[in-house]
């Protein structure tokens, strides 16, 4: 849950300003705000990058609707067309970015969820596998009313009953599935605390990161007076391609034959580049080369 004392960076609308504020009639949408301080390199720490760099893009598109009005050079189409090629210069592939890095975010989150599991019940404790079984018969006798009456709340139920409704079958204990799910909860709570902690604040960060993202993106969109989604798609994908070009760089070693690799700026390595890195990747010599030919930012 957001503390509103802490400070945030960022903002909790897509444009600077309350979310009263209209732009051109469009009210200011409302974001997840940024609550996290994470350590440099962490998942968390790029989707805190794709934050704050979609906002940036949205202020830098704005600017420059603003600037190329102000002038009094163009026409209202020649505004929009110098801001649609800033858009897609400038702003398509810092988005783009964005939603590549929320992808492996998801998949983290997903790969840390599938972990999350309860251990097997014990049973080499037959005693004690004879008083769950007692339990789930004693439960399975009553009424639905004593049921749910029993297992409303869960920190007050022996640890053997909640074991027991845990590791049996609901269609055979006969407990609701909510109140069922609130003992799997605290089960797992138990056996895997600071993991779910952690996926929480995971979920949470990459929740903030894509509304700020998508919002942004929709807010450049309708800058550059596009009002139609697939038509800027359209236009968007041959430059969101080539802000995700892999960095390529061909070596050749004395006595060896000429190799293609691939530097990858998340690793901090340069190594044999795969064909598919390969045929969809650009050749730059330094970072700043990549950066014009992609876009990418520092």
């Amino acid at each position: 849950m957001a503390d509103f004392k802490m400070p945030y960076k960022g903002r909790m609308t897509i444009r600077a300003g309350s979310s009263d504020d209209l732009r051109n009639g469009r009210r200011n949408t409302r974001i997840r705000p940024w609550e996290f301080n994470p350590k440099p390199g962490t998942t968390i720490a790029k989707l805190e990058s794709a934050f704050l760099s979609a906002l940036t893009a949205v202020d830098s598109v704005a600017f420059r609707r603003d600037e190329a009005a102000k002038s009094g050079k163009l026409t209202a189409d020649g505004v929009s067309d110098d801001v649609l090629q800033f858009a897609l210069s400038q702003a398509v592939p810092t988005f783009k970015r964005g939603r590549l890095a929320i992808a492996a975010a998801k998949r983290e989150a997903s790969e840390l969820k599938e972990k999350l599991k309860l251990a097997a019940p014990d049973t080499s404790d037959q005693w004690k596998v004879g008083l769950m079984l007692r339990e789930i018969d004693r439960v399975a006798a009553m009424t639905q009313k004593q049921r749910d009456a029993l297992t409303r709340n869960p920190v007050a139920l022996d640890p053997i009953t909640a074991e027991a409704l845990v590791t049996a079958p609901a269609s055979l204990t006969g407990i609701s599935k909510m109140h069922r799910q609130q003992l799997i909860d605290r089960a797992l709570e138990a056996q895997h605390g600071d993991k779910i902690v952690e996926l929480k604040e995971l979920e949470r960060a990459i929740e903030a990161a894509e509304s700020a993202v998508e919002s942004g993106r929709d807010e450049v969109r309708l800058e550059t007076g596009i009002f139609d989604p697939h038509k800027f798609n359209e236009l968007a994908a041959p430059v969101e391609a080539k802000a995700n070009a892999p960095w390529l760089r061909k070596r050749k070693f004395p006595g060896e034959d000429e190799q293609i690799n691939v530097v990858d700026l998340d690793r901090r390595v340069e190594r044999p580049a795969t064909p598919e890195e390969i045929e969809s990747g650009v050749y730059a010599e330094d970072f700043n080369h990549y950066q014009k030919l992609t876009g990418r930012a520092a």
